[in-house]
């Protein structure tokens, strides 16, 4: 039986391609190629070096919700061979496992002294060089504020850059993003 294409209409961004994911256009649908191809790489870059640390919560295909945190929990959901890794330079998606990803989100999580987001640039980069780029804002924050959302949809990701107002604690943010499968230690700290 022949794969039916079926046409998500939502934009999408060619190889090599750079494109700012604004407030009014902040949606971007990855090919299938894109999204089973390499990795996706996720960096802040910030007017200092180390001002936004990145973790992800995520959702397997079969129902299981966790997040990779840098130095906390930094891979899952199998330590073994992840599909996500957090570190002080970013977050790794392993495309390769799309059929096993449900959805994520990208979190930023600001380690400026006032708790602010430090502003700079969020930038995302598929294995075929195509980069997506979300303008990072200098508000206040509680800690914890969600930054990309992912959803894999007929074997396609579609990303889309938040711009949301709201911050919270981390528990808080994972909670109103329909993260609410996890168990927590404190609002800072997921149990694993």
């Amino acid at each position: 039986m022949p794969l039916t294409n079926h046409d998500l209409g939502l934009p999408t961004i060619e190889e090599g391609e750079r494109r700012i994911l604004t407030v009014d256009d902040p949606v971007v649908h990855l090919t299938r190629m894109q999204s089973s191809a390499g990795g996706l790489e996720i960096q802040a870059f910030t007017p200092a070096p180390n001002q936004l640390l990145l973790g992800c919560a995520f959702e397997t295909s079969d129902q299981l919700e966790s997040i990779v945190l840098p130095g906390l929990h930094p891979q899952g959901p199998d330590p073994r061979s992840p599909i996500f890794r957090s570190t002080p330079q970013g977050v790794s998606i392993n495309l390769r496992a799309v059929k096993q990803i449900a959805r994520f989100f990208v979190i930023g999580l600001p380690q400026t002294g006032n708790r602010s987001m430090p502003g700079g640039t969020l930038v995302l980069t598929t294995y075929g060089g195509s980069r997506m780029e979300v303008v990072l804002d200098t508000s206040a924050t509680y800690g914890a504020k969600a930054l990309v959302t992912g959803y894999v949809v007929e074997g396609r990701i579609v990303l889309r850059a938040e711009h949301d107002p709201f911050s919270g604690t981390l528990q808080q943010v994972a909670g109103v993003y329909g993260y609410d499968q996890m168990t927590w230690r404190d609002p800072f700290t997921p149990l694993f």
